[in-house]
C-alpha cells in the first residue's frame, strides 16, 4: 500500500501508514500507537470534548490506542482535571 511501512521493534511489529504508527498485534489487528510527547493533548481532547463521563469511559474511548502506563496516566489527567475546574 502507499504510504505503508514496516519495521519491528524488539520482536513486536510496527507499521507506519499515512505518518500515523501502529502496533499489529498477532491476530492482526492494529492499534494507534500515541507517543509520550502528546498523551496530554489526547487525553484533553478525549475527555474535556465529551464532559465528564468518568476514568473508565475515557479508558473505554481509547481501548484501541496504546499509550504507555494509559491506566496511570488517564487516572492523574483525571485528578488534576477535576481538582483544577473545582477551585
Amino acid at each position: 500500500e502507499d504510504g505503508k511501512e514496516c519495521f519491528v521493534r524488539r520482536g513486536v511489529p510496527f507499521v507506519l501508514y499515512n505518518k500515523l504508527l501502529y502496533n499489529i498485534y498477532p491476530n492482526r489487528i492494529r492499534s494507534l500507537y500515541i507517543p509520550k510527547q502528546i498523551v496530554k493533548n489526547i487525553l484533553e481532547i478525549t475527555y474535556n470534548n465529551k464532559y465528564y463521563f468518568g476514568r473508565n469511559r475515557i479508558l473505554y474511548n481509547l481501548r484501541n490506542v496504546i499509550i504507555f502506563n494509559k491506566i496511570r496516566l488517564v487516572r492523574k489527567y483525571v485528578e488534576y482535571y477535576l481538582a483544577y475546574t473545582l477551585n
